[in-house]
């Protein structure tokens, strides 16, 4: 059964407490921004300076997270998580009685940069936590892995949800107060298990270069930038969609369909036992089939159309997301686990910006299909540089005697 390796994830000693506070602080990544936005909105009534603090939320958050990373590695998991989740949780505190005090936009700016720059990395210590308590034992890793994909799809379908019930029946301050209070418990939650006290950092001979000194490495963070770029232009694509097919608020229902494909895709992929020596084979083909699935979306003809495309355009996205953690493990000089793990996601938080920011210009420009398009075209930018780049994947393993005994 799909669902029979991750019922037996989740009864490991220790596991249900770790998700649950790693999620329960996950979950505020997707209710921060929404919330920012309608609370600044509802303050100053301009979109414009909403916007400029929520972008100072992603850009303090992508640019600080490897350093954090960094951090961890060097000094252990509490040592950094705890003090992060409280600064956080304190700047977002500071953030919601400037904004009702009537501060100006430069100084919500400022509190959020601030809150995003601070927000714990709990994503990437979960990650380094699965490897130790599954003993390393690469195939059920990778279905944590993909649990992992699965979860963090749920999270952004269900943190904009609860962040809208939050306002409506009480207000955009609640919703960030509330994000506070469950960064906080969240990461305590996590940080204070024994599982996050007992894991050891480790030294690390990289230099100033951290885990970037590794050319595998630098492969992943280079191809993560085209992948993140697809998501973004979906986050505009979608929406531009379902205006131009007089429905707005399915936009939502869109993103929702593409995140049901990709929970169903995770959830297969990592119930499954795969060879350890095809990993890299398996990431370029899961992403090639990603590119391929986005292709038909620029065919859809009508919201029923579009949504099963959405679905089929999702299915490859974790299985691809997995495999290249997968492939941060094996090739992240030891010490760096956790930085490695953060520069891929903030070279996919990058590359989703800088989708988002193309896709606006295209589809002003030649209209929603040409850059439905655009999406499937910059994914497969990403498989040209796993290829070109086939090299510096070496130490992964590829066809290793060690790696085929996994």
């Amino acid at each position: 059964m799909i669902l029979a390796p991750y019922r037996t994830l989740l009864r490991e000693p220790g596991v249900p407490r770790l998700v649950v506070g790693a999620n329960l602080a996950r979950l505020t990544v997707a209710m921060i921004p929404l919330a920012e936005v309608l609370l600044v909105r509802r303050r100053t009534g301009s979109y414009a300076d909403a916007g400029a603090v929520t972008a100072s939320w992603a850009l303090a958050s992508g640019l600080l997270a490897p350093l954090q990373g960094r951090l961890v590695d060097r000094l252990g998991q509490p040592r950094v998580l705890l003090p992060c989740a409280a600064a956080s949780a304190a700047a977002l505190g500071g953030f919601v009685a400037a904004a009702l005090g009537g501060s100006p936009t430069w100084v919500l700016a400022v509190l959020s940069a601030a809150a995003g720059a601070l927000f714990p990395p709990v994503g990437a210590s979960m990650r380094e936590l699965w490897k130790v308590l599954l003993h390393g034992d690469e195939s059920r890793v990778a279905t944590a892995y993909s649990f992992e994909s699965v979860i963090v799809e749920l999270v952004f379908v269900a943190g904009p949800a609860i962040c809208g019930l939050v306002v409506a029946l009480a207000s955009p301050q609640a919703a960030i107060v509330g994000a506070a209070v469950a960064v906080a418990v969240g990461t305590g939650l996590m940080a204070t298990s024994r599982a996050s006290r007992t894991w050891p950092p480790q030294p690390s001979t990289t230099g100033i270069a951290g885990a970037l000194s590794d050319r595998g490495l630098r492969t992943l963070v280079f191809l993560s930038v085209p992948i993140g770029g697809a998501l973004g232009v979906l986050d505009i694509g979608m929406p531009a969609f379902a205006r131009a097919h007089g429905h707005p608020s399915a936009a939502g229902l869109l993103l929702t369909a593409f995140a049901v494909g990709s929970m169903a895709g995770g959830l297969w992929f990592g119930s499954r036992r795969w060879p350890a020596a095809t990993l890299y084979r398996r990431f370029v083909v899961v992403a090639a089939l990603f590119t391929l699935g986005l292709l038909p979306l620029a065919a859809a003809s009508s919201l029923a159309a579009m949504a099963p495309l959405a679905v089929l355009a999702g299915i490859a996205f974790a299985p691809a997301v997995t495999c290249m953690y997968l492939l941060v493990d094996r090739v992240a000089p030891p010490g760096t686990g956790t930085e490695a793990y953060t520069w891929i996601l903030t070279a996919t938080a990058g590359g989703q910006a800088l989708g988002a920011g193309v896709a606006g210009i295209v589809a002003q420009d030649s209209g929603v299909r040409a850059a439905l398009v655009v999406a499937s075209a910059t994914a497969f930018v990403g498989v040209l540089v796993a290829l070109a780049r086939r090299r510096t994947l070496a130490s992964s393993g590829e066809g290793s005697p060690a790696a085929a005994a996994v």
